[in-house]
């Protein structure tokens, strides 16, 4: 099977662009962070968000059930396994890692635009 290859342009260091392709690069991030602002306070979002509140609730509540079978287990049931409970952990913490992606995007973008703007705005 051959390697797979990336449709996206070849990413290269923003210091080593020409002034006009900084200029294109901001332009494109700045659209971008609006679309990402836009989606953080969309309705689409809020129903999402509120799908996953609702996951991560009924998450917690199993794993007192998981906790609560490890230290006292009920006749006739298999035993709970610790790798049960890290893996349902590991569930819970991805479901709260995919509610704050929008806030961790956009931060991590405003972060890379101030990046570029200093590059923007250094001497030649």
């Amino acid at each position: 099977m051959a390697p797979r290859v990336s449709k996206r342009a070849v990413q290269r260091d923003p210091s080593t662009l020409t002034r006009d392709e900084l200029v294109r690069l901001i332009q494109e991030s700045e659209r971008k962070l609006d679309l990402m602002e836009n989606f953080e306070t969309s309705q689409e979002w809020k129903l999402l968000a509120g799908f996953l509140d609702a996951r991560g609730k009924r998450y917690e509540h199993a794993g007192k059930g998981l906790r609560r079978n490890l230290m006292i287990p009920k006749v006739g049931q298999p035993p709970v396994t610790l790798e049960q409970i890290a893996g349902h952990e590991a569930r819970i913490d991805e479901n709260a890692m995919l509610r704050r992606l929008p806030t961790m995007i956009l931060a991590q973008w405003r972060d890379q635009i101030q990046q570029l703007y200093a590059l923007r705005d250094r001497p030649a």
